[in-house]
């Protein structure tokens, strides 16, 4: 299948987020509160008081050390936000290292996106040895979760042979898992999948609505062999102007090969 892991960890967008929303609530009476909660040693107070000082302008210090009390205290979304902190370099020094073992500690608590953002890390060789196993490991744990970013690389891991051995049927249930959450690259895996008969038996409609969902969410790889199935008539139709629509959809976002397709379809 040779479908690349994305070099993406989840967690960045929903940290500023939390950073964002705790700034509004600094703005109340509930700040005082927090921080009287965290002084006592509350750890979800520690988190909370964190986060506001962190989204501060020269803040960071100080939401730092209350995000590592209470990541010290066990609280498992204080240490997943430092993970996150840390590898994204967000206000601090980036440290791959540090994002490791504080996506772990969150990991072993069972928090399914540490898990995932450390199945990425170990798939990449990112602060700690690369390991495809350990990278297996991780992505079940959080994909029996529910995560779809998981359940997609699980199904990948399947489909490449990557910590486990070959199996395209679990590659399938997993994509399929995923797709209809609305993940864009696991709707893309699930239309080849069926495309190529791997895992389920070969069908080229359920390649085409597969193709199409991905595509319609912007997902250029799908929007390509979208492209190409029109081109073709590979299965349906055979329809010039759509292939070219998504290959010029596909080509606006830097996908070579569509610009090859459209230059010797015109």
């Amino acid at each position: 299948m040779n479908i690349q892991i994305r070099k993406v960890a989840i967690g960045l967008s929903g940290l500023l987020f939390l950073l964002q929303t705790t700034v509004a609530t600094a703005a109340t009476a509930e700040y005082d509160a927090i921080l009287q909660r965290a002084a006592q040693g509350n750890p979800a107070a520690e988190y909370e008081a964190g986060l506001m000082y962190f989204s501060r302008p020269q803040g960071s210090d100080k939401g730092l050390e209350w995000l590592k009390k209470s990541a010290g205290h066990g609280y498992a979304e204080a240490q997943y936000a430092l993970g996150s902190i840390y590898a994204t370099g967000k206000n601090v020094t980036k440290d791959t290292a540090q994002a490791f073992k504080w996506y772990s500690k969150a990991a072993e608590q069972g928090l399914g996106k540490a898990q995932y953002n450390l199945a990425v890390m170990y798939a990449q060789g990112e602060g700690v040895a690369q390991s495809d196993q350990s990278a297996f490991e991780w992505a079940k744990k959080a994909a029996t979760q529910g995560l779809p970013e998981a359940q997609y690389l699980l199904a990948m891991m399947y489909g490449d042979a990557k910590g486990t051995t070959l199996d395209y049927a679990q590659a399938f249930k997993w994509s399929q898992k995923a797709a209809a959450k609305d993940n864009p690259a696991a709707q893309h895996l699930l239309a080849a999948l069926y495309f190529e008969g791997k895992g389920t038996l070969e069908n080229k409609s359920m390649a085409l609505k597969w193709y199409t969902k991905s595509a319609e969410l912007g997902y250029a790889p799908a929007q390509f062999n979208l492209g190409l199935m029109y081109a073709r008539g590979d299965g349906i139709p055979q329809d010039k102007a759509r292939a070219i629509e998504w290959l010029t959809r596909a080509q606006r976002q830097g996908l070579a090969q569509a610009g090859q397709v459209l230059t010797a379809l015109q």
